[in-house]
């Protein structure tokens, strides 16, 4: 911190304050402190009066807006995605398989952020915003086929069989394309791109194998529970 004089206006003093790091909720929370320091100061010497300024604090309190805005957009999708599911499916468990297996891409991709130390900004955080819009269509497609071939009469793993022969392939080469269209990005001289399109792919690619795998694998538990519980309660 160093403390300058701001001539003309000797009266008047200026600090600059290094941080070490510049994320906007960082940068933040800094320039609240600092604002509390201030008050405090006031109360004792009313003539005290102090103010965080600098463009940094403006560009920051301007992408802390955009994060909460995206983290509002996102639960906002989620809540809505969890009421449509609850309409269309009609069953809980079903509704929470669907959204175990859409939120686990997404929880995996930030915490893969987080070991690697990659904070959150504007550009990460629209990451989870895209992906789940990406994976539930698979997850909804997946689904409504196995319950249809369920309909036909076909047993749990015959109808699971049959739906992987008839739109696994399709699920693979959509997730497919769309994760090599994201790893261009991941070639860009600009960092925010390059962080976006590694951690896109990488959560559509999580996103693929949490559809193929774990979705049909928790219809078919579920289902046989249920099947359990309906035996021992005729027994």
């Amino acid at each position: 911190m160093n403390e300058l004089t701001n001539p003309p206006y000797f009266d008047r003093a200026r600090l600059v304050v290094g941080l070490r790091q510049a994320d906007a909720p960082v940068v933040v929370a800094a320039a609240k402190r600092i604002e509390m320091l201030s008050e405090a100061a006031s109360d004792q010497d009313s003539t005290i009066t102090a103010s965080a300024t600098g463009r940094m604090l403006l560009s920051a309190i301007i992408e802390n807006n955009a994060l909460n805005m995206e983290l509002s957009s996102f639960l906002g999708a989620l809540s809505w995605i969890i009421a449509i599911f609850a309409v269309a499916f009609r069953n809980g468990m079903t509704v929470w398989v669907a959204v175990i297996v859409n939120l686990l891409p997404i929880i995996f991709t930030t915490s893969m952020m987080g070991l690697v130390g990659q904070a959150l900004n504007p550009v990460t955080l629209m990451v989870p915003c895209i992906g789940i819009g990406v994976v539930v269509d698979d997850t909804t497609h997946l689904i409504h086929e196995i319950g249809r071939e369920t309909a036909r009469g076909h047993g749990p793993t015959r109808a699971r069989a049959c739906v992987m022969l008839r739109i696994g392939w399709a699920i693979v080469s959509t997730s497919g394309i769309l994760m090599i269209g994201m790893g261009v990005l991941m070639f860009s001289s600009f960092a925010p791109i390059r962080q976006f399109g590694t951690y896109a792919g990488l959560t559509l690619g999580i996103g693929m194998l949490t559809d193929l795998f774990l979705t049909p694998a928790f219809l078919l538990r579920s289902t046989t529970a249920k099947k359990m519980k309906t035996v021992s309660v005729g027994a």
